[in-house]
């Protein structure tokens, strides 16, 4: 059997290794236009081409589509990084382009490179965050801006272009275009098409200011003017397609000669008038006909010549909003052991929602603005010296929880509050829409902007700052945009909120929801089971009290493993702290496995880095108290004191215990320091020259620097800051993930980045809790998986109708 299993094995990694590709990502460099040609309808073009993908894919299947004949594509460098693989070509040749003449001279055309490939192949996607225009084309007489605009589409050929495998159906197939746009020059036209035609209009008009008798003179300029505006059109057309529609230029020209032909024929007729004796009707005609043919050039001159309104592109259609489910009961009560600040509350994501909102099952929406910033989409702008540019536009109508109106500026000051220093600008055209220019291609542009009530705010802003405006939030109810509004907030005891009645989306299904406060997890148990609250907040109850209370209540305790992610921070300033040969003691020491089975049980599992997706992945550092006790001596360290900081929960309060113990066995002499807010320690990285005990969650969307034990500044992470364990290799990964604009890509390097994590152990990685949650069997929507938090969705919670009893059958 083993040579057969051996087969599979092969097979099966093979098989993997042969995986299609899902997305092939193309992007382009334009080094240079040349030979534009309008009337052939094709421009020379030297670019750069490049593709990246996943897995499998066959390269030359990726075509120019709009190539007029040869291109030249030269193989320029290959490369693989694991799974992903690119190639990049130089190519040069002719392409064809679409070049409508209808507004010349004032036309904008536009040159297209299109790529294309079949449908059943891969998704299509244009790599903007690399592909860039030179500054300086070789075509002359048009001016540009050196942005690419994408366009995706989708063909379908009525054919089956000679395949087998698709035999007798239609191919589909993906287009990407990378579009750059070329105006003429207005005072080039104005020199070269309108200083001509306005000067032989102003000689045909001057002829009627000469007397009517000589009428040799009139009709001579008269014939010469109509005979320039005939030889100045053939002109013109020369260098311009056969077209079948009309141009503004033929319509200037129309003009010219209906003014030319009408002054040659009034000046006949005043010639006429004079010859016969009535010269005051000849004179007045003369009068009368500079004044109006002045007037009829100009009027139609000027309706030609007016811009052509811009139609902005269609808004992507909004996502339909979720359908409520109807709840029996009005009011729901939550118990919970934290209540010390309302962005950190149960009711924080009912209440601070941003203008781009995040579904329970990770489903982006634009809840304030009109569309998703997206490489693809049109609210993107990649300026060819590398700049971003995103434009965020608010939807009408929105209103905060106290009615006033979310304008732009209430996007503006989330932006100055925090200020990014990737970004160069940040401008508000209109109430309705925010512009933010940024200095590279990074992945956080496409991240919605926060929402802050800024006629409330500014003033903090301006007078403390980031932190002012974080304790404000904190502590003080305002104006929200989320589907609730707070009525009734005590810190450290109560907290009421209702539903927001001038909140966008449907109404929330419980109209009323009550936080109280517990001092205690027994307290909390006891209420619920008195029917005094509905909900315990996920891990209220401990692991030994959840498992009591599902002997009596199996269907109101919900208990598995969870994402939550439990570790020391370390202050890597401490001497012995900056050596990784310590940190790496210090883990060996601890006996994750036993607190693991002993606090969270069959639910909790030992973690190795800050996803649970990573531990399979990772090179695990077993528990080893004798090797652990060795290296620190080797390191110096032997007899280290240290402060271990915990919070005052009981399950902080067991792990810390059991740490500490574990510490102590190696001659690590663990002092035990509770504190009663460990966030504020850990946002300020106040660890006291020791270790704080600390959980969080962490997501696919989470900054990987959040683990690196790295400073913040105004609520970000500085981007020169270096530690023992973050150092300058593990910078320059963090920086290429910054910029992967791509979802796949970005994935990947935070695996590698994870993956340094475990060799370089910034914190000490303990364990994934259990969660525990305690409900009301008739509640319902709050459990959207492990990977979800729980309180997302709030909006959506409801009490379904209990059930009726069933009748007894009927006697016979």
């Amino acid at each position: 059997m083993r040579p057969l299993v051996a087969l599979l094995i092969l097979l099966s990694s093979v098989a993997v290794a042969a995986t299609p590709t899902k997305r092939v990502y193309t992007g382009l460099y334009l080094h240079d236009v040349t030979k534009l040609d309008q009337k052939d309808g094709v421009f020379d073009v030297d670019l750069d081409l490049w593709a990246k993908w996943r897995g499998q894919f066959d390269a030359d299947q990726l075509t120019l589509t709009n190539a007029a004949g040869d291109i030249d594509r030269d193989v320029l460098s290959e490369e693989t990084d694991g799974d992903w693989h690119s190639a990049r070509w130089r190519v040069r040749g002719t392409l064809r382009g679409e070049f409508p003449l209808g507004r010349f001279p004032f036309d904008a055309q536009t040159l297209a490179v299109t790529l294309e490939l079949p449908a059943n192949v891969a998704e299509l996607v244009p790599d903007l965050a690399s592909s860039g225009v030179r500054g300086r084309f070789s075509v002359t007489g048009w001016l540009y801006q050196p942005v690419f605009r994408p366009r995706i589409t989708t063909e379908t050929y009525r054919s089956d272009l000679g395949s087998l495998a698709n035999e007798g159906r239609p191919t589909a197939v993906n287009r990407v275009s990378f579009e750059v746009t070329l105006r003429r020059p207005l005072l080039l036209v104005a020199l070269k098409l309108f200083l001509p035609l306005g000067i032989i209009l102003l000689v045909a008009l001057l002829a009627l200011f000469l007397p009517a008798e000589q009428i040799e003179a009139r009709s001579g300029i008269g014939v010469t003017a109509l005979l320039s505006c005939f030889a100045f059109q053939f002109t013109v057309a020369g260098s311009l397609p056969d077209v079948a529609y009309l141009t503004i230029a033929d319509g200037m020209f129309i003009v010219s000669y209906t003014t030319t032909a009408t002054a040659l024929v009034v000046s006949i007729i005043g010639f006429y008038l004079d010859h016969s004796g009535r010269a005051g009707h000849a004179k007045r005609l003369d009068k009368w006909s500079r004044a109006m043919l002045l007037a009829l050039t100009v009027v139609p001159a000027a309706l030609l010549m007016r811009p052509e309104k811009a139609t902005p592109p269609p808004l992507p259609p909004l996502p339909a909003p979720p359908q409520r489910q109807l709840s029996a009961r009005d009011t729901l009560r939550v118990a919970t052991l934290n209540l010390a600040s309302l962005t950190a509350s149960p009711a924080a994501s009912g209440l601070f929602w941003d203008a781009v909102h995040t579904e329970p099952d990770g489903q982006k929406t634009p809840f304030l603005v009109d569309s998703l910033a997206a490489v693809s989409s049109e609210s993107l702008r990649f300026v060819g010296d590398g700049e971003l540019e995103v434009t965020w536009r608010l939807r009408k109508g929105l209103l905060w929880s106290d009615g006033h109106p979310v304008t732009s500026a209430d996007l503006a000051l989330a932006r100055s509050v925090s200020p990014d220093p990737d970004v160069v600008e940040v401008a508000t055209p209109n109430e309705s829409t925010l512009v933010v220019r940024y200095r590279d291609r990074v992945a956080q542009a496409l991240e919605g902007p926060s929402v802050l009530p800024s006629w409330l705010l500014a003033p903090v802003a301006a007078d403390g700052g980031y932190e002012s405006v974080r304790k404000q939030r904190q502590s003080q109810p305002l104006p929200v945009i989320g589907p609730y509004r707070v009525v009734d907030w005590k810190a450290d005891d109560h907290l009421t909120i209702e539903a927001n009645p001038h909140f966008s989306g449907p109404p929330p299904s419980v109209r009323r929801i009550e936080i109280k406060h517990f001092a205690s997890s027994e307290e909390a148990v006891a209420a619920f089971e008195r029917a005094e609250v509905d909900f315990l907040w996920p891990n209220t109850a401990t692991p030994d009290e959840a498992r009591a209370l599902q002997a009596r209540r199996p269907q109101s305790v919900l208990m598995r493993g969870s994402a939550t992610f439990i570790y020391l921070a370390m202050d890597l300033a401490q001497p012995q702290l900056a050596k990784l040969d310590v940190r790496r003691a210090l883990l060996m020491a601890i006996d994750r496995e036993t607190i693991r089975r002993e606090v969270y049980g069959d639910e909790g599992r030992v973690a190795h880095a800050p996803l649970p997706e990573m531990l399979a992945d990772v090179k695990p550092i077993g528990y080893d108290p004798v090797a652990a006790r060795a290296l620190l001596a080797q390191a110096g360290a032997a007899g280290l004191k240290l402060p271990l900081q915990h919070g005052p929960s009981p399950i902080d309060r067991a792990n810390a215990r059991r740490v500490a113990d574990c510490l102590r066995q190696v001659g690590v002499d663990a002092q035990l320091v509770e504190v009663k807010r460990p966030a504020d320690l850990y946002r300020e990285r106040r660890f006291g020259g020791g270790l704080l005990l600390y959980a969080a969650r962490a997501t696919r969307e989470t900054s990987p620097r959040a683990f690196w034990t790295l400073p913040l500044r105004d609520g970000r992470y500085a981007p020169e800051a270096r530690n023992p364990a973050f150092t300058d290799e593990v910078a320059a990964l963090a920086e290429r993930e910054r910029r992967a604009l791509y979802p796949e890509r970005r994935a990947q390097l935070q695996d590698r980045i994870h993956g340094l994590f475990a060799a370089r152990l910034p914190v000490l990685p303990l364990l994934f809790a259990s969660e525990r949650v305690v409900a009301d069997p008739s509640l319902r929507g709050w459990d959207h998986g492990v990977e979800a938090r729980i309180g997302d969705g709030l909006e959506g919670w409801y009490f379904a109708k209990p059930e009726a009893p069933s009748s007894p059958p009927p006697k016979e």
